[in-house]
Parts: C-alpha cells; sequence; structure tokens
C-alpha cells in the first residue's frame, strides 16, 4: 500500500513540476532584483549563532517571501529525532524540527503569501498535491500536505498550536511578521516564543527554536530589551542596551561594560555580586539576538503632503484621482486607501459620476473594489483593466501595507 501511494506522489509531482518549474525560473530573475536579496546569507550566517533576529526591512523588500524559503535548507532546519524529557513526563523519542511557520496578522495575507512563495519554488499549493513544499493554515482553512515545509499562518491559529504543543516540536523556526500591527495575538505569540527561546529546552531536546521577528517600521529597541533580559534588570542596563542598539544596528555582540567604577557605590558585596551576575546573564541573552536592518525598494516613493487637513476626505480623495488621472502619462493605477465597505462604494459612485462628465476627447478613468478585510464573506476582487487608455483607480478597505502591489512583497 505504501509503495502504490508514493508512486502515486511521484507522478503526480512529475505531472505539475513542468509548467511550475517554468513559472518558478521566471520568477527567480525578479526576486534577484529585491533588495533582500543581497542580504540572505548573512541572514543564513546570522541564523547558525543566533536563536532571535530582528529584522527590519522598507515596504517591498522581499523579506516576507524570500526569507522563509532561503532558510530551508540549513542544517538547523532539519528533522532530528532526538531524546526529550518535557516536565511530569518520561523521558522517549521524538522528531523535532523541519517546518518553518510564518505568522501574519490577516488570513488573506497568509494565503497570498503562501501562493507566492510556492510559485517561486515551482511546488503546487497546500493539499492540492501530496508534493506541495509550501502551505497554510487560517480559521476554516487549513491546506498542508504531508511534504509541507513551509507554513503561512495566522497568529491565532499558530496560537492554536501551541496549544497543543507548547514547544513546538514540529518547527525550527517561527517568523513573526508585521510585528508592529501590535495587537493581543501577536504579544503573546511573542510572549511564548521568548519563554521557549530563553527557557529550558528539555521539551524539545535541547534543540534551540529560531525566532525572526520582521517589520517595516516597528521600533525594535524594545524588542530588543524584551528578549535580552529578564524582568529583574535594572533601569542603568536597559538604558546602556537602548543606547548601544542605536550606535551599531546589525553587529549583535555583547555589549562591553565598563571596569573603571569606584571602589564604593553604597552597594553591599553580596548585592555587588547579585548584579554582576545579572550583568553577564544579560550579556549571554545578547549574545542570541542580532538585529537586521534592510533598506531600499524595488521603486522609488516620493512622499507628498496636503498643505492643509482635509475637511472632507471622499471629495478630496476624488479630486486628487482626477488631478493624477490628469496630469500623470498612461497607463497606470491609482491605489486609494479608505476606511471601511460605506466610504469605498460612496468613493465608487462619486468617481463613475465625474468620469461620466468628462470631455470625450479625454482618456477615460474605471474603478476597481478591493475589500481584503472581508474577502472571505464578499469575493469581489476585481481584476485591473490593462487597457492604456485607463486610470485604475482602486479603492482598498484596508490599511494594511501586505495589500501594496509590488510583486514579491
Amino acid at each position: 500500500m505504501n509503495k502504490k501511494r508514493k508512486e502515486k506522489q511521484r507522478q503526480e509531482g512529475q505531472a505539475v513540476s513542468g509548467p511550475l518549474k517554468k513559472r518558478a525560473l521566471e520568477l527567480y530573475e525578479e526576486r534577484k532584483n529585491l533588495p533582500i536579496w543581497s542580504h540572505l546569507p548573512d541572514i543564513r550566517k546570522t541564523l547558525r549563532t543566533k536563536d532571535v533576529l530582528l529584522l527590519v526591512g522598507e515596504t517591498g523588500s522581499g523579506k516576507s517571501t524570500q526569507v522563509p524559503h532561503s532558510l530551508l535548507r540549513e542544517p538547523w532546519c532539519q528533522t532530528k529525532t532526538v531524546s526529550i524529557h518535557p516536565p511530569d513526563q518520561s523521558r522517549r523519542k521524538a522528531a523535532v524540527g523541519g517546518l518553518i511557520a510564518i505568522t501574519e496578522p490577516r488570513r488573506v495575507a497568509a494565503i497570498s503569501l503562501a501562493r507566492r512563495v510556492a510559485a517561486e519554488m515551482g511546488t503546487p499549493l497546500g493539499s492540492s498535491s501530496p508534493a506541495s513544499k509550501v502551505g497554510y493554515s487560517v480559521r476554516f482553512d487549513r491546506s498542508i500536505s504531508p511534504s509541507t515545509r513551509i507554513v503561512f499562518l495566522t497568529e491565532g491559529m499558530l496560537l492554536q498550536e501551541l496549544l497543543r504543543d507548547p514547544w513546538l516540536r514540529q518547527y525550527s523556526a517561527v517568523i513573526v511578521d508585521e510585528v508592529h500591527e501590535r495587537g493581543v495575538n501577536v504579544d503573546l505569540v511573542l510572549g511564548f516564543l521568548r519563554r521557549l527561546v530563553t527557557g529550558d529546552r528539555a521539551g524539545r531536546g535541547g534543540i534551540p527554536l529560531k525566532v525572526v521577528v520582521m517589520s517595516a517600521t516597528a521600533d525594535f529597541t524594545g524588542l530588543y530589551t524584551y528578549f535580552t533580559q529578564d524582568d529583574n534588570t535594572s533601569t542603568t542596563t536597559r538604558q546602556q542596551i537602548s543606547t548601544a542598539i542605536q550606535d551599531k544596528k546589525v553587529s549583535g555582540k555583547p555589549l562591553e561594560q565598563s571596569d573603571g567604577e569606584s571602589s564604593w557605590s553604597g552597594i553591599s558585596d553580596s548585592e555587588s555580586n547579585l548584579q554582576k551576575n545579572n550583568k553577564r546573564e544579560d550579556l549571554r541573552d545578547q549574545d542570541r539576538v542580532e538585529v537586521c536592518t534592510v533598506k531600499g525598494r524595488q521603486h522609488p516613493v516620493e512622499v507628498v503632503y496636503l498643505y492643509q487637513p482635509a475637511s472632507d476626505i471622499l471629495e478630496c480623495a476624488v479630486h486628487k484621482i482626477f488631478e493624477i488621472h490628469y496630469s500623470e502619462a498612461m497607463p497606470g493605477d491609482i491605489l486609494v486607501f479608505m476606511t471601511g465597505q460605506e466610504d469605498i462604494e460612496t468613493l465608487e459612485t462619486l468617481i463613475d459620476n465625474f468620469a461620466t462628465q468628462m470631455p470625450p476627447d479625454l482618456p477615460k478613468v474605471t474603478s476597481s473594489i478591493s475589500f481584503p478585510c472581508i474577502w472571505a464573506k464578499l469575493n469581489r476582487f476585481c481584476p485591473c483593466r490593462s487597457s492604456p487608455l485607463f486610470h485604475q483607480a482602486i479603492k482598498n478597505a484596508s490599511s494594511s501595507r501586505r495589500q501594496s502591489p509590488t510583486p514579491g512583497k
């Protein structure tokens, strides 16, 4: 029976490998142009010796898609059979590691990123084939095959897995993306991951769990302190770490402590020894964490502000859409972020009404609605028109940068 199953998997893998591999080769040229591409060797080298990597990368740098499958072939990312000894349980053999988890704040982001990474790797997506290397897990929708190595999932789904397995034994690494979108789930995830990184590893057979925290805008000073210090660390040491992380963003080396202190500081010998021991513990924790900054975008971005606050956002949006339509070369797209479905539908009506009053000799503008926040309920993703005589105005209900049209993000 097992022989027939393996033969069927092999045949299914061969049937889909042709077009998928061709598409992967086409995407490979695009991936090499991503700003993060040149940093991938340094990221892999860092995670061979560090347990925690804080990665700051601008929107569109490619961190969400390139980091996961660049780590697959690392020695520490392979499944190992070890002897584990969880608390209140007997010692036994178990398989640890092999999978990479990437958490996203929204289900749409998890599914779309999984689809993109699967295309880049030339593999089917999720449960569509037993040979799939990339899958996703969101609420009410789990698409994972026995061969899956990379799993995109929402933060809530990772918390569910922590309930079943507090040591996350099947994972070698957990990547927390968009950490700046602070919420209860991401805070809980970071708390549990910190416990796994700094606590006892008996439940994982001594194998460390690698943690990568990524964001485009977050200030990582607080996160660095969070992963390198316990709750009893002094305020002075916290200030030293904050200053050091600003001076050296990517070194990750232990902070140097000054030895030129006075002979007496009003502290007893026992308290002084305790503080020195705490400092040594802090230095060992700092050896575990490193910060990396990836600068650069695929396309130049210009930020222009209004001279005065807008009294009516919808009216201002319509005015700005047609100002760009009249002044910029075509074809092109205009992406407008609004606060909710009602505003989006109102803006669409205003655009359509204004477009009908345009002179017939001017190029037309068409509109399209996108509701990524409620995609599961309203399947209204409309394809953009490719005619060179149109500007496409796309209204988006989400303020998430995850919906950026930049390839590779």
